[in-house]
């Protein structure tokens, strides 16, 4: 007798490049499509997609049916060769009222820091970043949606959002960098929020004109949502989303801001390097206000490490490894990669001149923008500007505001005099 067996071969599964992604929505049905053009890692049969709660209908590899298997929130979906290539898929995507994806009772999609899989296929790691195309269908009455149709540089996963709700639009003004900013305001809302972004089209241009271009189009703004305590902004560029109790706050109109240059425009590599993201930002946020006239925010800062400084919540600010924490229940998920990061630039600032460490950000932002870079590549760009006598004290500032677990003794002296 000749037995014959079966010969199976086991899949190679791995995370795809997502090129771009177009994605249409229904929401009265919960019914979405998305195209991808995506890029399989070397070596890989098949790309591993997160689909969080979504219900697939049908997938398709270059306009062909094919067969895919779902396990844990992913979708396996088979490849043809590493070349670019276009997967489409039909799902139904269902409802949340707790920030992990479409929100209809508050009129809004949220999806920080890793649901995009419960409102579309997607790859969540902050290495990847995606171009985006929009449409929203099926939207309730006379409401108004409030969304981006285009996102034309590459942002991570979690930007893409949108709001549907009684908006309407008021036209702020234009930068000297030529974006024009507007607002997008609910019944009532409108006078806080003119209040809090009286000062953005020349925080938004000084950003501009300092740092780089913004690369997310030429019209952008606030949009007004409603989280409760819980958020005070969301960087959905080239729309960002303010909640209702941090309307008149220029600090957090502009922070949210500047993510499209840090955070969103340039990524962070790794959630330990959430820093680079957050700390950046409410430097450069810090930055804008003061050159235009608004708060000095790094009295805030201070004000702000008054609360943590000395107590168990004080963490180091840049901790060892890649990826090896959840940023959503790690210590790390708090105000002190905000504000020592930010006192550690102003420190260093007050060490080699606040102009040269602009500069520095510039060229990092300008050579960076569109990819995923680590806060030790910013240690080294600003290493690589230093004279020699310059160095050790540096690296001082690195210990005492990054890599300790306290907060420096002085640190009140250290950051708030800024612009002394």
């Amino acid at each position: 007798m000749l037995l014959l067996l079966a010969c199976t071969t086991t899949p190679v599964v791995g995370n795809p490049d997502i090129l771009h992604s177009a994605l249409s929505f229904q929401l009265e049905k919960l019914e979405g499509t998305a195209e991808l053009s995506v890029l399989p890692p070397e070596g890989a049969t098949e790309v591993s997609l997160e689909i969080g709660d979504l219900e697939i209908s049908e997938v398709q590899v270059n306009g062909t049916d094919v067969a895919t298997e779902q396990k844990a929130g992913k979708l396996n979906v088979p490849t043809e060769g590493t070349e670019e290539q276009t997967i489409f898929i039909r799902y139904s995507f269902s409802t949340h009222e707790n920030y992990i994806g479409w929100g209809p009772t508050r009129g809004e999609s949220f999806t920080w820091p890793y649901y995009c899989g419960n409102l579309f296929p997607c790859n969540s790691e902050l290495e990847d970043g995606s171009t985006y195309d929009l449409e929203l269908r099926g939207v309730p009455g006379q409401q108004v949606a409030v969304y981006p149709q285009k996102i034309s540089a590459e942002a991570p996963a979690y930007t893409p959002a949108f709001v549907v709700g009684d908006y309407t639009e008021t036209p702020i003004g234009t930068t000297t960098g030529g974006t024009r900013l507007s607002v997008w305001t609910r019944p009532g809302d409108l006078e806080a929020m003119l209040d809090g972004t009286s000062l953005l089209v020349q925080t938004f241009g000084f950003l501009e004109k300092t740092y780089g271009p913004y690369t997310f189009g030429d019209h952008a703004g606030s949009v007004s949502v409603e989280w409760g305590e819980e958020y005070g902004g969301m960087e959905n560029h080239p729309y960002w989303h303010i909640s209702g109790w941090a309307l008149r706050s220029q600090e957090v109109h502009t922070h949210e801001a500047a993510h499209a240059w840090f955070g969103t425009g340039v990524r962070f590599a790794c959630w330990e390097d959430f820093v680079l993201s957050e700390g950046t930002t409410s430097y450069i946020s810090g930055r804008a206000l003061e050159e235009v006239g608004g708060p000095n925010l790094f009295t805030t800062y201070v004000a702000e490490m008054d609360l943590f400084c000395g107590t168990e919540e004080d963490v180091s600010t840049l901790p060892n490894g890649c990826n090896e924490i959840d940023i959503a229940t790690d210590p790390l998920w708090s105000m002190v990669p905000y504000m020592k990061g930010a006192c550690f630039y102003e420190d260093v600032a007050d060490q080699i001149g606040v102009d040269r460490v602009d500069e520095i950000i510039a060229t990092f932002y300008q050579n960076h923008v569109g990819t995923a870079v680590r806060m030790e590549d910013m240690l080294d760009a600003i290493r690589a500007e230093l004279k020699t006598e310059e160095k050790a004290a540096f690296e001082e500032r690195v210990q005492l505001w990054l890599l300790n677990e306290k907060c420096p003794t002085d640190y009140a002296e250290r950051c708030g005099k800024h612009g002394n």
